[in-house]
């Protein structure tokens, strides 16, 4: 049973509610603390914790948690963009935190996004769009058989939005992420699933060990849904191969920008001017990875909230990584 420690700094809107913890932390040891230095004080102790949930990107505090437990997985809640927290945490934000989930007003979407996630790393269930969705809503899905058929992919999603009478922007939103997707699911998974499989066999010359390496023979499937309030798109590819500290990457590359040019990777599995436009096209952005098997990533849009100027939007970003 994995033990969770919520630090709740009680001048932040941070919707951590009683109700809201009790929900999200079902299946676990939750520990409850109003300030930073009780906090501190159970980071000192001699309690282990796996799961550090803050609404403040406190330095300290984040450092201590990983410091201590370096296995451990950290969520901050927050209001602040990309930057601005990155500034708060001395520019290793990579480093010191795992999932960001935006801090929404009205709280509705922060606090199921705060269940989901520790949800998924209580159970370690991790994969599925239909965990964002609400409960009985239609997912469709799509088999993505080759480089050619992708447009028609791209254009079946525009029609479900505008269908849906979402609005011709978010149509060619949705249109764009799905090109994004996949590209990255056709071109770039296979590639860098190529090079790991290459490195591990380098280790046994007599190819022992090779067959465990193989991915498995399937198409990428993208799938696509709404709930009323939510747009969710999401590609699964069969590779496994995004590795935390590329996605880390990408998204430094993102955060401190000053030229648009630096963001593209000019490597042949480079993604990172897709995962930027991904980024820009949503409000969160979700990778779920099992190394060598599988890498799902899910875009997801608020219908009701504007796609603000993305350097004056929060946005959540979350990594799970399955074993």
């Amino acid at each position: 049973m994995k033990n969770i420690l919520i630090i709740d700094n009680s001048e932040k809107s941070s919707h951590l509610s009683s109700n809201t913890v009790h929900t999200a932390t079902v299946g676990s040891n939750a520990t409850e603390i109003l300030n930073k230095e009780k906090g501190l004080s159970q980071l000192n102790s001699n309690k282990h914790f796996d799961i550090l949930v803050c609404n403040e990107p406190d330095y300290e505090v984040l450092h201590k948690f990983k410091e201590k437990f370096a296995n451990g997985t950290s969520i901050l809640i927050t209001d602040l963009t990309m930057d601005q927290y990155s500034y708060e945490l001395k520019n290793i934000e990579d480093r010191l935190v795992d999932h960001i989930l935006a801090n929404r007003a009205p709280c509705t979407w922060t606090t199921k996004e705060l269940i989901i996630t520790l949800q998924k790393l209580i159970r370690n269930d991790y994969f599925g769009l239909d965990k964002y969705l609400t409960y009985g809503t239609s997912i469709h899905q799509l088999s993505v058989q080759d480089y050619e058929n992708r447009e028609s992919i791209d254009k079946q999603v525009q029609a479900f939005v505008i269908e849906k009478k979402l609005g011709n922007y978010l149509a060619k939103t949705a249109y764009g992420i799905c090109e994004e997707l996949l590209m990255n699911a056709i071109v770039d998974a296979p590639l860098a699933g190529k090079r790991y499989r290459e490195s591990a066999a380098s280790f046994d010359q007599q190819g022992i060990g090779k067959k465990e390496h193989q991915p498995k023979e399937v198409t990428p499937i993208l799938s696509y849904g709404w709930d009323g309030s939510i747009l969710g798109i999401s590609i699964c590819d069969y590779f496994g191969a995004l590795q935390k500290s590329t996605f880390g990457k990408y998204l430094k590359k993102i955060t401190h920008r000053d030229n648009l040019s630096k963001l593209i990777d000019t490597k042949k599995e480079g993604a990172g001017l897709g995962f930027f436009k991904i980024l820009y096209g949503s409000h969160t952005l979700i990778c779920n990875v099992q190394a060598n098997k599988q890498t799902e990533i899910i875009a997801l849009i608020l219908t009701s909230e504007q796609l603000k100027d993305f350097s004056r939007m929060a946005r959540s970003i979350c990594f799970f990584e399955a074993t």
